[in-house]
């Protein structure tokens, strides 16, 4: 038998070099590419990238272009996207969370006092500023220039919700306003109305980006829709008497707008005693409503109905009955309601929904022994177990035990205004982040990073402080966590941190 000579590895024919590839890790993969040209250029195709696109999304959100299709992304890109992802996810895993480049600060005009709303587009390039006049802008996020104006008609806008559909070719916007009522009209009060419009941006070599707002569909009814959530096909707004105890009058509206249909439902006041703004979400078909009473919150949990009607055939809805799912039944104590925020996310990675729970974060305001107050935030499943993934109408009044995954106490920073809840969830809810204050009045920007990578554990971290920043002076927060940018709200301006 003849020996064969031995052979170097880079010598090796390229298939078996690529096969070897898709069994290494991708951190492996971009040291190996550093060897020399050739294993630099046989590690470049296009395949192996969108492999490693899939299995990093299990660990964090990427940051895909907008507008297109994953499918339509050249190898190139699919490399810059895993790289800009690698480095998010060890700037999260590190001990002091660091801002990647310098912040950018950006001046508001006068008409824009008094921001009440942030909202950054997908792709982290724009970002919706909502103010409490009602004005609804898209600026530019690189130099602050207006691109567009939302003219919805109303004079307040209570709440906006953004979704990315169609594979990443469309972006949507939900927003509910009130409408002044017409010359006229015999109603005494003014119109509220829920409009879904399409964002679409035109790009010009010459002026550059423009935004505008495509009108799609609104709501027919004049209920005072306060909560919006949008996902996919699928918006949902509710609308209540918030100034009573329980709330009555408890209706939630659900339209497709693709199709142009909808329904309207009222809930069967018996099933929990709603207190205040709860939070509304749809989240994969169903819709949860949900409110935070400190250590004994409320969830109920319904599935969008398979019947809707069309919005152009008819003045009123039909009324759906809907006897929602009980998860949470809540007590009703004097005190028992301290919550100022809340806020169910979806699951960072869809494909993976069967191994990561959809999660609610909440901040509560409760006295502790030194009467002072303290925030809580806490993640749990509100689908514990597989009987309730896929909720289906029933009468059951058994609350669904919840599984808690992490919780928090922290002192709530007071300003001139009284106490200020400042958080966000990120676009894709993967990275929290909120200001707390700590025993000695110092204000703290913190984080709660799941370890994906090592088995979905949870930890705190403390972000450094972009420099220029006063965390003081922010009130309002949105954060792209696929991008890495944080927007942060002044009386003024707008910070820009990209992590």
């Amino acid at each position: 038998m003849v020996p064969h000579a031995p052979c170097k590895f880079t010598e090796l024919p390229e298939d078996i070099l690529l096969e070897i590839c898709y069994f290494l890790d991708m951190e492996d993969v971009f040291s190996l590419r550093q060897v020399n040209r050739r294993v630099y250029n046989f590690s470049s195709t296009r395949h192996l990238w969108y492999k490693f696109t899939f299995h990093l999304y299990d660990r964090v959100p990427l940051a895909l272009p907008p507008f297109r299709p994953r499918i339509s992304f050249s190898a190139e890109e699919l490399h810059s996207i895993c790289r800009h992802g690698l480095r998010l996810e060890n700037n999260w895993r590190s001990d002091y969370p660091t801002p990647y480049k310098k912040p950018r600060y950006l001046e508001l005009s006068k008409k824009e006092d008094g921001v009440m709303m942030l909202r950054l587009l997908p792709g982290g390039r724009f970002f919706l500023v909502v103010t409490a006049k009602g004005e609804l802008t898209c600026r530019d996020s690189r130099d602050g220039r207006i691109v567009g104006e939302c003219i919805h008609g109303g004079n307040k806008v209570h709440s906006i919700d953004v979704d990315v559909v169609e594979d990443g070719r469309c972006i949507i916007l939900a927003v509910s306003v009130d409408q002044p009522r017409s010359k006229g009209s015999s109603n005494t009060s003014d119109v509220h109305m829920v409009h879904v419009l399409r964002i679409d941006i035109i790009e010009n070599p010459k002026t550059g980006p423009r935004v505008e707002f495509i009108h799609i569909m609104a709501s027919p009814w004049d209920y005072p829709w306060w909560i919006v959530s949008l996902e996919g096909d699928i918006v949902a707004a509710y609308s209540c008497i918030l100034e009573d105890k329980p709330l009555r009058h408890f209706v939630v509206w659900i339209a497709n707008w693709k199709t142009a249909t909808a329904a309207v439902i009222h809930l069967p006041q018996g099933v929990i005693p709603l207190e205040t703004w709860p939070t509304l979400q749809v989240v994969g078909g169903q819709v949860i409503i949900h409110e935070e009473r400190g250590g004994s919150p409320a969830s109920i949990v319904f599935p969008v109905p398979d019947t809707l009607f069309s919005t152009n055939t008819v003045d009123h809805l039909p009324q759906v009955k809907i006897t929602p799912t009980l998860i949470l039944k809540g007590d009703r104590l004097d005190n028992a309601y301290q919550t100022r925020f809340s806020k169910i996310w979806r699951n960072a990675c869809p494909q993976s929904a069967a191994k990561r729970p959809i999660s609610l974060f909440s901040i509560s305001a409760m006295p502790d022994s030194h009467s002072r107050r303290t925030i809580k935030v806490q993640t749990f499943d509100p689908f514990p177990t597989p009987d309730t993934t896929k909720s289906s109408v029933g009468t059951s009044r058994t609350p669904i035990p919840r599984s808690k995954n992490w919780s928090r106490s922290a002192i709530v920073p007071f300003g001139d205004d009284g106490l200020r809840f400042t958080f966000c969830l990120g676009r894709y809810g993967s990275f929290p982040i909120w200001i707390e204050e700590d025993g000695q009045a110092q204000l703290h920007l913190m984080g709660l990073f799941t370890d994906q990578k090592n088995g979905g554990t949870c930890h705190v971290k403390e972000l450094v402080p972009p420099e220029g920043v006063d965390l003081d002076r922010l009130h309002c927060l949105d954060f792209d966590d696929a991008e890495g940018i944080l927007c942060a709200v002044t009386e003024r301006g707008v910070w820009i941190v990209e992590y």
